[in-house]
């Protein structure tokens, strides 16, 4: 899963050298939006960025300003509809990517660029300082990745921290778009639901419990409200082409078919407000011990996820880890859901292909593409 410039070229040849075992995903993490120029200053946003553009750009999307020397050291910015028109051509390349990890994040501070380590040139490492990038900057890079996703009708991987009000409303935002772009809202809403209502159908697991969720909730615990004003950023004049896989009742989706809420931090009740009638996308939620594990309470938000959405991953940078991080967010969800390891292998198996693959998953995988234990499809 790529996260910023350099990442996407290294995660497209990994996909290329394991075919069978890598999906790919692209994007640009919200950690590294503040590199990502929306326009330059002669207003083409594809050409090459000049220093002077760089420092304007960086103390219009930072807050607060940092100071000359901070910028000095920052690397190359990458203007917004070149690194989109890359994303198009890997999704081009590789039918079955996603889009990834992308998102909003409140919390996060910039590491100072002054202090990175000596082999990494990306500015990901450093002390952290009192800098954020705008919130209306993240949302502007934000929007104009999912339109890549709605484009080609992929599934998107979200990062979301101390900023669920928010990151729902950029997706919120998307379906009233649809509304507005043409046909009744009473026939798209039935539209939607009864491609949702065909995709809970062919993944009931017997036993499953019932964990419906209320129609409505708040933001997470501690998360400011999040007002995001569409008058900070340009919104996205989108194109979209008809795709039979997974909307073929709406013949102009403006909103990417599934998303998943990453390593999800939101409490019980924002999974309500996701989940509610009138969004007919379908919402994933996934845990990681590396980030849920901080918080007392993710066993009680596993539990409150409807059976058919729950995902795991290890949320790891090292691939000898991953195993072990996995088999242990498992037991985790055997616990919180009160299922056997079968069961709920088997159901995390088939919530994963759904996510990826969309509803008709078991005729879009390839045939090897399945594991050895029993699957009733």
């Amino acid at each position: 899963m790529a996260t910023r410039e350099h990442d996407q070229d290294h995660v497209a040849s990994i996909a290329l050298r394991w075919p069978r075992k890598v999906i790919p995903c692209f994007g640009f993490h919200p950690w590294f939006v503040h590199f990502v120029t929306t326009e330059t200053s002669n207003g083409d946003a594809t050409s090459e960025v000049t220093s002077t553009s760089k420092y304007e750009h960086i103390k219009q999307v930072v807050r607060p300003s940092p100071p000359d020397d901070f910028i000095d050291t920052v690397h190359d910015l990458v203007p917004a509809k070149a690194y989109v028109q890359s994303i198009e051509d890997h999704f081009v390349k590789f039918p079955n990517a996603m889009l990834g990890e992308v998102g909003l994040d409140k919390a996060f501070r910039i590491p100072d660029p002054r202090t990175k380590s000596s082999d990494d040139s990306s500015g990901s490492r450093g002390r952290l300082t009192k800098h954020q990038t705008d919130m209306s900057h993240q949302v502007a890079v934000l929007e104009a990745q999912l339109a890549t996703a709605t484009k080609f009708q992929r599934a998107v991987s979200l990062h979301g921290v101390q900023a669920h009000g928010a990151l729902h409303h950029v997706i919120d935002k998307l379906w009233r778009q649809s509304v507005q772009a043409g046909g009744s809202k009473r026939e798209r809403k039935r539209a939607a639901w009864r491609d949702r209502a065909a995709s809970a159908t062919s993944t009931g697991l017997p036993g499953q419990r019932d964990n419906r969720v209320g129609d409505d909730g708040d933001d997470d615990e501690g998360e400011d409200n999040v007002n995001v004003d569409d008058s900070h950023h340009r919104s996205t004049k989108l194109e979209f082409f008809r795709d039979n896989s997974d909307q073929s009742t709406l013949s102009h989706p403006s909103y990417p078919p599934r998303v998943c809420l990453h390593s999800f931090s939101g409490a019980v009740d924002m999974i309500a407000t996701w989940l509610r009638p009138g969004l007919p996308i379908d919402v994933f939620f996934s845990f990681s011990r590396a980030v849920n594990g901080r918080y007392d309470r993710w066993h009680t938000v596993m539990a409150a996820v409807p059976d058919d959405r729950i995902l795991i991953e290890s949320d790891l940078h090292d691939a000898s880890l991953i195993d072990e991080a996995l088999e242990g967010v498992l037991a985790d969800v055997c616990r919180a859901k009160e299922w056997d390891e079968r069961h709920a292998r088997i159901a995390l198996e088939r919530n994963w292909h759904r996510f990826v693959y969309g509803s008709n998953w078991h005729d879009k995988m390839p045939p090897d593409a399945f594991n050895d234990h029993d699957i009733s499809i």
